[in-house]
């Protein structure tokens, strides 16, 4: 009963994220529940808490999904690996960079714990990547130099983010960067393939 409370709490949480921003009270959360601002606090602490397992619970979903896609053998190593940010959560819809980087800014220190908590899910793609390494899909790559760059720029986005197209996704951003170092920059430089995944 309580692990089913929880995960509504954390979905209406989301919600409340998607219509309002952070800007949500914990009053309303209760109400749209229709359980007690205790019962709320029994489960989670503070409005900090509860925001921050919510994103773990996209997190969470997105990293399964990801070990489905990397495991799946029907599928080349180029397929997985445009894939691989565009997966998006069965929890929720995915935010703007604009409500993202809104949320960040309200709790500080969010953001380091969404970047800690992020550590796996990059540990999974570098694994896939020294995989992919080693098949005769792609030219001979500096492995971790591919990381660094892929890493480098999902945490220069929230940095650099009014600089950026604010109507971007992250999953939507960080794909049109693998697409860039797949196939190029280059006019009919890059692969027939080009096309099929924008």
């Amino acid at each position: 009963m309580t692990q089913d409370i929880k995960k509504k709490i954390l979905a209406e949480t989301l919600n409340k994220l998607d219509k309002h921003g952070p800007d949500f009270h914990m009053d309303d959360l209760a109400r749209c529940l229709r359980i007690s601002k205790r019962t709320l606090y029994e489960n989670f602490s503070s409005k900090q808490v509860v925001v921050r397992e919510a994103l773990f619970s996209i997190m969470d979903d997105l990293y399964e999904q990801h070990a489905l896609l990397l495991a799946d053998k029907n599928l080349s190593p180029e397929e997985k690996l445009v894939t691989y940010f565009s997966i998006r959560s069965r929890v929720t819809k995915v935010f703007s960079m604009k409500e993202t980087t809104r949320l960040f800014k309200k709790m500080p220190g969010l953001y380091d714990l969404v970047q800690e908590r992020s550590r796996r899910d990059w540990k999974q793609l570098e694994q896939f990547v020294a995989e992919a390494q080693e098949s005769n899909e792609f030219e001979h790559f500096d492995k971790q130099l591919l990381m660094h760059m892929l890493h480098g720029t999902a945490v220069e986005i929230f940095d650099q983010f009014d600089t950026l197209d604010q109507s971007y996704t992250f999953p939507e951003y960080m794909g049109a960067c693998i697409r860039i170092v797949l196939y190029g920059i280059k006019k009919n430089g890059g692969r027939s393939t080009n096309d099929e995944y924008k």
